[in-house]
């Protein structure tokens, strides 16, 4: 008997945004707002959503979600648009000064992007006194996708040209990126935990590069992080000859989101470990209910534990709620 396919529903934090009206520069850099972004956000899903709400995962007490807190805590200026997600601009102009960067002794603590986070961390703390919250909300990228940020494209270039810098530049990222977790471990009082890897740039490297250019740093990063033998892996854009690398650090659960050069029957034909499937925003919102319960009924039949799909302001805009019913209730 096939196994039952759990779905699953996650609500962007720019849907509370919008919905809240509040702006996504002030939301990312006004504390005094999150209280009303929150609250208003969280209505405004129950009402539309409250029949299915067991399927959401909404955006909790959390900071701003960021991925790109380790690199703003060593020095990356962030850019924050007025309508959309914040970014980073490009750190540094060559591999060897990517080197001399990761080699100072950064105080995390001290950077502008930590002390408004902390600040935030206060606000939230005071305006919902009865929760327990954490320090969250500036986050980690893997180590390839690290070094694109900080290097730009040419890093790509790079592992071709100069493969010895590039690895000690992918080593000393790695290690940057585990001291900087466990500074925000420290904070939290937690002593060992699990985290995995968001890793979507190391999907545009050619996979017979990958014993040399990513492996080893996946690795590096589960050491000197994980508690346990639990290894998570995000990473998109993946092929079909990517996929036996993945044993050879040890990943126990893969979600590879959007892969377009990927199918489900792929991952359950080549992967005897756990492993989710996505249905795009973009996709979702294109599509008509016919074609959304025949994509849940296909996706369903290749025994897939979890399928997935997202709800964020573009969805909402475009009176996709009704889609979000058709994908859940099929």
């Amino acid at each position: 008997m096939k196994n039952k396919t759990n779905k699953s529903v996650e609500i962007y934090i720019d849907a509370f945004i919008y919905l809240s009206g509040v702006g996504f520069a002030e939301y990312y850099t006004n504390p005094a707002v999150f209280k009303k972004a929150f609250e208003t956000g969280r209505r405004a899903v129950n009402d539309m959503f409250g029949d299915v709400m067991e399927y959401m995962s909404l955006p909790g007490l959390t900071c701003p979600p960021l991925s790109y807190g380790h690199l703003g805590c060593i020095g990356a200026k962030m850019v924050y648009p007025e309508n959309s997600d914040p970014n980073m601009v490009k750190m540094v102009d060559s591999i060897e000064e990517g080197i001399k960067w990761l080699e100072r002794d950064w105080d995390f603590s001290k950077s502008g992007l930590f002390k408004l986070y902390d600040a935030y961390y206060q606000k939230i703390k005071e305006d919902f006194p009865d929760q327990k919250i954490n320090f969250s909300g500036l986050g980690i990228e893997g180590p390839v996708t690290s070094a694109v940020l900080m290097r730009g494209q040419d890093f790509y270039i790079n592992m071709y040209e100069k493969p010895e810098e590039s690895k000690k530049f992918l080593f000393l990222m790695t290690e940057s990126i585990i001291k900087y977790q466990k500074f925000i471990n420290k904070i939290n009082h937690i002593a060992k935990s699990d985290i995995g890897i968001c890793d979507d740039f190391a999907g545009f490297v050619a996979p017979g590069m990958y014993d040399e250019f990513v492996i080893p740093y996946w690795n590096q990063f589960y050491k000197g992080l994980n508690a346990t033998n639990s290894r998570f892996l995000h990473c998109e854009g993946m092929s079909r000859a990517h996929l036996p690398y993945l044993a050879k650090c040890g990943i126990n659960y893969f979600q590879p989101s959007v892969s377009p050069l990927l199918t489900c029957n792929m991952l359950a034909e080549d992967l005897d470990i756990e492993y989710d499937w996505l249905l795009p925003t973009f996709e979702l919102a294109n599509m008509d209910q016919s074609q959304i319960e025949n994509w849940v009924y296909k996706t369903e039949a290749t025994g897939v534990k979890l399928i997935r799909t997202q709800a964020g302001r573009y969805l909402l805009q475009n009176h996709g709620t009704e889609k979000i019913y058709y994908f859940l209730l099929k």
